[in-house]
């Protein structure tokens, strides 16, 4: 990134003083202004007006004033009052004022970002600007929201390009990232004002270019830009994505190709950018407390939305992307809970390496360790919640069964198994107290739910049982909680499979060998 000349000095210098220190206001405005194309004079002043804290407050007002009538001001002047804003704004600006802001300081910014002419020194340090004071001073800002957003996003639309974004690209990104945190949502009046220029963000022209970039194979580092950029732009218009406006639809397809374009990198990027949408819209967009008729249709609505990327299995075979996949779907399990056919085991399935199914399980596929425990933690965060524990079970008994046995069996393998803080155990044990439960009490599992589910359970019992790692101290572990939660064996519905499984059992007495072999 290019970077900016240094003029500022920081202490006063050793020339002969230029001001007295009994000098008015009125002085000191006619000395600043007298050096406008004297850089080396206009800076020993300002460092020794800089020292005499009673007059910073006439002070601002003076630069204020330089840079809104900076036509014939010497570039070196402006960046360095541009750069004493940025490094001293904690005393400089604490004394502006939002009509200073708006009668001084915005036409200039607005001068400096719509021009057609680049100065990247004077344009770095006006994008930097105007970071600080959107992270420190919204209260100057909230009037003129429209006009200085307006011209931050006709300065995306006009200057970045794939050779420029290298200069203004990370800043841009910044800059939008911290006026989403600060002024979103955006009232829908200033959604409509942003779109109505014909050099809009959302114009087709931008977006086209934008959606060209995120493709860009061969030019991985420039699509990793366009998805980030689209991020904040896709949280400060969430407006428009959200309810089917024309527009909005077209900003969205900007990522469709995101996700299945033939670089792994990309598609990782596009799931986290994805994720920040859907946490952006779920915390800002929807208010689910009111118990708002409508924000329930539209918390419906955007379900079908945001599971787009999600249900066709491009990513399972790199890791990078098959992670972010992951770390995306658990913000749409943390939102939608209760979803369990169209979220919840769809997600379960992919993370535990199963092929993506609501009511079947299969072999397991390609599988990724750190999947694999980004499912088991939400699986036990599923099963320690009463409600939610008992639901899935009721919907997928015998698919929990084989993720719990799964992580069981990981824990084992890579020795982390801790009677107190083993995710396996308490997974296994909240699972059983559920379904007992669900057994005994509620009798709302049918027979042939209870079939599945026993069959299932004994099965992947003794596949522990003959597996020579697990120990017959942890077996032990887990037949006790079939005690402690007076869970009711139902030994009749797997008799049919008694001689293949009596010749089972009698083969783990060839299978004792191993660190973890039963005794």
């Amino acid at each position: 990134m290019t970077g900016v000349r240094k003029t500022r000095s920081t202490n006063a210098t050793s020339t002969s003083p230029l001001l007295s220190s009994t000098v008015d206001e009125s002085t000191i405005f006619d000395d600043l202004r007298r050096n406008l194309q004297c850089p080396i004079q206009f800076i020993n002043i300002y460092n020794q007006c800089y020292q005499i804290t009673n007059l910073r407050s006439s002070l601002i007002e003076i630069l204020c004033n330089i840079l809104s009538n900076s036509i014939n001001v010497d570039t070196k002047i402006l960046i360095f009052i541009l750069d004493n804003f940025i490094t001293n704004h904690s005393n400089l600006l604490i004394e502006l004022t939002d009509i200073e802001f708006k009668q001084d300081l915005l036409p200039f910014i607005k001068r400096i970002l719509l021009k057609t002419e680049d100065n990247n020194d004077i344009l770095l340090l006006t994008l930097r600007f105007l970071i600080i004071l959107i992270e420190n001073y919204t209260n100057l800002l909230n009037l003129t929201l429209t006009e200085w957003l307006s011209s931050i996003l006709h300065f995306i639309v006009t200057h970045i390009s794939s050779s420029s974004y290298d200069i203004y690209g990370d800043l841009v990104i910044d800059l939008l990232t911290k006026i989403v945190k600060n002024f979103t949502p955006l009232p829908k009046e200033i959604v409509d004002v942003l779109g109505r220029s014909p050099s809009s963000i959302i114009s087709t022209q931008f977006l086209t270019k934008l959606k060209s970039w995120v493709k860009h194979v061969d030019d991985t580092k420039l699509a990793l830009f366009a998805i980030h950029l689209w991020e904040p732009l896709a949280a400060l218009l969430s407006r428009l994505l959200t309810r089917g406006h024309t527009k909005g639809n077209e900003m969205l397809a900007v990522m469709q190709d995101a996700f299945i374009v033939a670089n792994y990198s990309i598609r990782a990027a596009a799931f986290s950018s994805w994720s920040s949408f859907m946490s952006h819209i779920y915390r800002s967009d929807l208010n689910l407390h009111n118990d708002d008729i409508h924000q329930q249709q539209l918390y419906n609505r955007l379900l079908k939305l945001f599971l787009t990327p999600f249900l066709p299995d491009y990513t399972s075979k790199n890791k990078l992307a098959s992670i972010a996949k992951c770390r995306a779907w658990l913000i749409l399990v943390s939102a939608y809970p209760k979803h369990i056919d169209d979220v919840v085991l769809p997600f379960l399935s992919f993370a535990f390496g199963y092929h993506i199914s609501s009511k079947t399980v299969s072999a397991p596929t390609t599988w990724w360790s750190e999947c694999r425990q980004i499912g088991e933690q939400c699986l036990h965060d599923i099963l320690i919640d009463n409600t939610n524990g008992e639901y899935i079970i009721k919907i997928a008994g015998d698919q929990i069964i084989n993720y719990l046995f799964d992580t069981i069996v990981d824990e084992l393998v890579e020795n982390l198994i801790d009677e107190n803080k083993s995710l396996g155990l308490i997974c296994w044990n909240s699972y059983l107290t559920h379904l007992t439960h669900l057994f005994t009490l509620n009798n709302t599992i049918n027979d042939n739910q209870r079939v599945v589910i026993n069959t299932c359970l004994l099965t992947r019992i003794e596949q522990l049982w003959i597996d020579s790692r697990i120990s017959t101290q942890f077996l032990l572990k887990l037949f006790n909680t079939f005690e402690q939660t007076g869970f009711p064996l139902a030994i009749e519905t797997v008799l049919h499979d008694s001689s293949i499984r009596t010749k089972t059992l009698t083969a783990t007495q060839h299978n004792r060998s191993g660190k973890f072999y039963k005794k």
